[in-house]
């Protein structure tokens, strides 16, 4: 794979998981406002116990999975980055070479 190609994916890659850190982000808020929107009513005692601790469980999970999707995000940027001045310097050394 040229430098170019390897830019090509490792943009494609980012945009990716940006696009699934948005995704989750979404869906964790409209799961968020779901499980507030169930009434105190509609269960007591353990079932309500083991009904909130559910939702907290998840929402625990969506969070750490969001935050690693958001750190994965940052790697996959910094490569980029890192790949773009590579790139940049290898176009500076051919034109050096042309001239």
């Amino acid at each position: 794979m040229t430098l170019e190609q390897d830019l090509g994916a490792i943009t494609k890659a980012e945009q990716d998981i940006n696009g699934r850190h948005d995704e989750l982000s979404t869906l964790a808020t409209k799961l968020q406002n779901e499980c507030e929107s169930v009434p105190h009513s509609v269960w007591q005692g353990g079932a309500r116990q083991a009904f909130d601790q559910a939702t907290m469980r998840l929402h625990e999970e969506m969070r750490k999975t969001n935050q690693t999707l958001a750190v994965i995000g940052e790697v996959m940027q910094s490569n980029r980055k890192k790949i773009e001045e590579e790139v940049a310097n290898q176009e500076q050394s051919y034109g050096g070479i042309a001239q």
